[in-house]
């Protein structure tokens, strides 16, 4: 029965991951919930 070595996997260094939201000169930022008393009191 022949058997089969896998390769050693080399590691790669992780890619440096670009800010998925760039915020530049944000005075505010709303959010758009379901429920806005329970959200106010919990980022309260």
């Amino acid at each position: 029965m022949p058997t089969t070595v896998a390769a050693p996997k080399t590691k790669t260094a992780p890619a440096v991951e670009k800010d998925f939201l760039p915020l530049q000169g944000t005075d505010y930022i709303e959010f758009y919930v379901g429920n806005a008393k329970q959200a106010a009191h919990f980022y309260k």
